[in-house]
């Protein structure tokens, strides 16, 4: 009950942020409930304060911040009609009905394994609409891009001193291995968590950079994103002359890349040759994301054994085909709780024994298996949805000389990778992994909205005194 009691307590306390008006530090608050998540609760665990039994509480404590703060500024939004609605709001009210449908009718699975499940269907389009009704009132995006580089090179430092200074024992002794046996009924074995080690070179394996998150791969996509804006805020003020941002850029690059996250490479060249071969274009912009969608899921269909014999990483594929032809033999899934890696993991600290669908360690086949074709296919619809809407505002932005180009180009760049991604990768499409990069996106769909109707009004004014200038100089005088 006490740990139940400091999450809402805490969880009201950011949400005392809003109602004063200090979104910035409300985005800090959830930001930290997020990254500092799990060596919070390892911490906890370790020293006896939180018992085993109740520590998953602590991981919900990020979902109740977003809960509070939606019922809070949504109520707001609402009386105020502040906010103008389009069509990617609509998709995501329809996609909530679905899942929530569906939630109440599949009762013959455990609540808490189901709870699981739908968080990770629901978080990241809440997580959207936060963003969007965050931005009102006015919210510095240059700020909050700045936050998220100076995140980026925290993350960096602390990995370079976690993975190569610090001994191995530093997680075990923090309580890496109570956190485990808390989220997934791992049982202590003296030893790190497999994922901290990378085995694709072969035996021995070789140390991951796990950092603030102690996860290499959730660290990797904040490290990517924190590198992003910083590689094109240096290139927006000038390539030509070598500043320490480059240098820090190089830093945080660097870091990513040791935690071997396949993952978060793919993320950026994905990211970057969809903005690169788009043209300009915002119809061939959508028209590569859907593409490049069907193209991978039909490689992995056709070589899925080939890949196989160079890497590791079956769960991958077969998450995405098993995922893809369940959903298509039972249209509105199989169940919510039945395939995600997250609800999986519940049931097995709970010693829930139960025959679980495969389609995990792929965020689209975990969907797919859970929600069938017609909620993934509505799902990707809202992913889609955003990006390109991010991509049309940037064009927007860029013909009408806005400074803050460059926070769009980062934000485009990463979601359109992480959209392939999701695809063969469950951790990366989740609330630690890119959470706060959707809500930053709908932040930005916010801030291109209110700067075009500025830019539009001031546009009008000038128009209109220009039209009042002229009329007063050809009447006639006398």
């Amino acid at each position: 009950m006490i740990v139940i009691l400091g999450v809402i307590g805490t969880a009201l306390l950011a949400t005392l942020l809003l109602i004063f008006n200090r979104p910035m530090l409300f985005i800090y608050a959830l930001a930290i409930s997020v990254f500092a998540q799990n060596i919070t609760a390892m911490l906890l665990l370790r020293s006896g304060i939180v018992p085993i039994q109740h520590g998953a509480y602590l991981l919900y404590l990020k979902e109740l911040i977003v809960v509070l703060g939606l019922i809070y500024l949504g109520s707001g939004r609402l009386l105020s009609r502040t906010l103008p609605f389009n069509w990617i709001d609509a998709l995501i009210i329809l996609y909530f009905l679905l899942v929530c449908a569906l939630f109440t009718f599949e009762s013959f699975i455990p609540f808490e394994v189901r709870i699981a499940g739908m968080r990770g269907l629901v978080i990241l389009p809440s997580l959207y609409l936060l963003g969007r009704w965050l931005y009102y009132p006015r919210l510095d995006i240059s700020d909050l891009s700045h936050f998220f580089i100076r995140v980026a090179i925290v993350f960096a430092l602390f990995g370079i001193l976690e993975a190569f200074i610090l001994p191995e024992s530093f997680w075990l002794a923090i309580g890496q291995e109570e956190y485990y046996l808390m989220k997934e009924g791992r049982v202590p074995q003296g030893s790190l968590y497999l994922n901290m080690y990378f085995w694709d070179f072969g035996e021995p394996p070789v140390r991951r950079v796990a950092s603030v998150t102690g996860d290499p791969l959730l660290s990797s996509y904040t490290l990517l994103y924190g590198t992003l804006l910083l590689g094109f805020w240096m290139f927006s003020i000038g390539p030509g002359k070598l500043r320490v941002g480059h240098l820090v850029a190089l830093l945080t690059l660097v870091t990513m890349i040791a935690t071997f996250s396949r993952g978060a490479v793919v993320t950026l060249l994905g990211g970057i040759l969809s903005l690169m071969i788009a043209l300009q274009s915002t119809w061939i912009y959508a028209a590569i994301l859907i593409t490049g969608i069907a193209t991978i899921l039909a490689v992995v269909g056709l070589f899925g054994d080939l890949i196989l014999q160079q890497i590791t990483g079956r769960g991958h594929i077969e998450g995405a085909l098993t995922g893809l032809a369940t959903s298509l033999e039972h249209p509105f899934g199989i169940g919510i709780g039945l395939s995600s890696n997250v609800a999986i993991s519940r049931a097995r600290a709970l010693g829930i024994d139960r025959a679980f669908s495969t389609g995990g360690d792929s965020y689209f086949g975990s969907v797919a298996s859970q929600i069938g074709i017609i909620g993934v296919l509505l799902a990707y619809s809202i992913f889609i949805g955003i990006a390109v809407c991010l991509y049309r505002q940037r064009k927007y932005l860029r013909r009408s000389g806005s400074p803050y180009v460059w926070i769009y180009t980062a934000t485009i760049v990463m979601l359109s990778g992480l959209i392939f991604t999701s695809l063969l990768n469950e951790s990366g499409f989740s609330f630690v992994g890119s959470g706060l990069i959707f809500l930053t996106s709908g932040i930005l769909v916010s801030h291109a909205t209110a700067y075009s109707r500025k830019h539009l009004n001031s546009v009008a004014a000038q128009s209109f005194g220009v039209a009042v200038r002229e009329g007063a100089r050809m009447r006639p005088q006398g």
